[in-house]
């Protein structure tokens, strides 16, 4: 669980509707084929890590230390490419700065307490 009682799939969900509230407004079919590119992978990201993370917590709940250790690195890996697909959409200004300071910073805790 995090400082605020949400585990850490709760924490990556909350992420993800944070984003996908600032996108609401954006036309993904206006958007060039980078930036679409851009968007696309961070979505994609967010939901590998989440998946990752469930996969994760299950075997905390079971106490299935072998799991948890398969699991861990693959977690880690997943959040660090969500935090590097959030920067990469900031360069086309799908994300402004307060917005991605903000989510890899909590990226950037999630990892630390994992590692």
């Amino acid at each position: 669980m995090g400082p605020t009682g949400a585990s850490l799939y709760q924490q990556l969900r909350q992420i993800e509707s944070s984003l996908n509230r600032l996108w609401n407004d954006t036309d993904i079919v206006q958007l060039d084929s980078p930036a679409r590119r851009a968007l696309e992978t961070v979505r994609r990201q967010i939901r590998v890590a989440q998946t990752t993370a469930k996969d994760y917590e299950l075997s905390e709940a079971e106490e299935d230390v072998k799991a948890q250790l398969k699991h861990l690195p693959r977690l880690i890996k997943a959040l660090e490419q969500t935090r590097m697909a959030i920067l990469k959409a900031s360069e086309y200004d799908l994300i402004g700065a307060v917005d991605v300071a903000q989510q890899t910073s909590l990226l950037d805790t999630l990892i630390e307490r994992l590692r």
